[in-house]
């Protein structure tokens, strides 16, 4: 009799946290990782909506939404009652700087060719890009000779990277890139081609 006892109140407790865990609502959103997403960016990317309880919202498809944003990598999305929901972001950075005929900065582009927007704050020192008629946020670009051009150059030692000064995508999908100066070479111009 008293194991059935402690049984029953046992299960009236589950049911009672459990009932209580669906009342919760959303009361603090925090995120940490960010540098170039501001808050008030991320937020807009999460799309929860006022007076949502906790336990309604998924964690795998709030981080989705955030990774939609154009400087997120990876997110990751936490409930934590009594109402807080927690978000981690890591993002991406920057490859090369994307800049058009007249010379303007549009946007970076990671090591996956993905867009992000300009960040006025930030200086990187990066190759530029030549060809490109804008930058798509969140998104790679369509040429795979520059996606695999911008793999290899984050892989390179920081000596040889700043070898890379320019790199031009042609017409035709083919890469170039153009070597730094130095006080004993002049720049030189490689056609890589599209492979």
């Amino acid at each position: 009799m008293k194991h059935a006892l402690l049984a029953l109140f046992g299960l009236v407790l589950l049911v009672a946290a459990a009932v209580w865990l669906r009342t919760l609502r959303v009361s603090e959103i925090t995120f940490s990782g960010q540098v170039h997403a501001t808050e008030a960016g991320l937020n807009a990317a999460l799309r929860v909506p006022a007076d949502t309880t906790l336990m309604d919202l998924e964690p795998d498809v709030l981080a989705d939404r955030v990774r939609q944003h154009p400087w997120v990598a990876e997110a990751s999305v936490w409930r934590v009652p009594p109402g807080q929901l927690k978000v981690r972001v890591r993002e991406r950075r920057p490859a090369a700087l994307v800049i058009d005929r007249r010379g303007d900065a549009i946007g970076y582009l990671d090591a996956t060719g993905h867009g992000m927007p300009i960040d006025t704050l930030a200086v990187y020192d990066v190759p530029l890009v030549h060809g490109l008629r804008d930058v798509p946020l969140g998104t790679p670009v369509d040429s795979p000779a520059l996606r695999r051009l911008l793999a290899a150059l984050v892989q390179l030692d920081v000596h040889t990277d700043a070898l890379v000064s320019d790199v031009m995508l042609a017409k035709d999908g083919s890469v170039s890139i153009r070597t730094t100066p130095t006080l004993d070479h002049p720049s030189y111009s490689v056609r890589l081609g599209r492979e």
